[in-house]
C-alpha cells in the first residue's frame, strides 16, 4: 500500500522510466504436441510507426487532396451495426476459434481443399466457403443484396 502524506509536508518525488522506443512483436507457435504459444519475432520501432501515418493526418496534404479533386477526404463513413455477441472475447477464445477453422479446412476432402490456395484464403473467402459446403447460391445472393 502506497504512503500518505499530509498536505503540509513535502512529498518526494518518484521517477518513472519513460518507456521504451521499440516494441516486441509476437508469433503464434503451434508445436504439433502441446498447447500453442506467443514467441518473440523481433522488433517494432513506434516512432517510425507513428511517422507513416503523417501524411495521412497533414491537413495541407488533405486540402491538396480535395483541391486535386478527392472528395473522399472530407466525406464521414456511415456507422456498420452489427451483431457481434458471438465474436471471442480474449485472446484465446480467438485463437480457439482459429483452432476450430483449422480442423475444419483440414477436414475437408482433397478435392475441396485444392480449390484453395492456402487456409489463409479459405477464411477470406465466405461465399465460396458457403457454395462449397452446400449452401444455396440463392442465400449467397440474398446477402450481396443485403436481404
Amino acid at each position: 500500500m502506497s504512503e500518505r502524506f499530509p498536505l503540509s509536508c513535502s512529498r518526494p518525488r518518484v521517477c518513472t522510466p519513460v518507456g521504451n522506443a521499440l516494441e516486441v512483436v509476437h508469433r503464434l507457435v503451434r508445436p504439433p504436441h502441446g498447447a500453442p504459444y506467443l514467441e518473440e519475432a523481433g522488433t517494432q520501432d513506434l516512432q517510425s510507426l507513428i511517422q507513416s501515418f503523417k501524411d495521412e493526418c497533414d491537413i495541407q496534404k488533405l486540402v491538396q487532396r480535395y483541391e486535386a479533386g478527392d472528395f473522399t477526404v472530407l466525406q464521414r463513413v456511415q456507422g456498420i451495426y452489427t451483431d457481434v455477441s458471438g465474436m471471442p472475447e480474449n485472446l484465446t477464445e480467438a485463437f480457439s476459434s482459429l483452432e476450430i477453422a483449422r480442423n475444419t479446412f483440414d477436414s475437408l476432402p482433397d478435392d475441396r481443399k485444392s480449390l484453395y490456395d492456402s487456409f489463409e484464403s479459405f477464411l477470406a473467402d465466405p461465399f465460396k466457403v458457403s457454395s462449397d459446403l452446400g449452401v444455396s447460391d440463392s442465400v449467397s445472393k440474398e446477402v450481396d443484396s443485403g436481404v
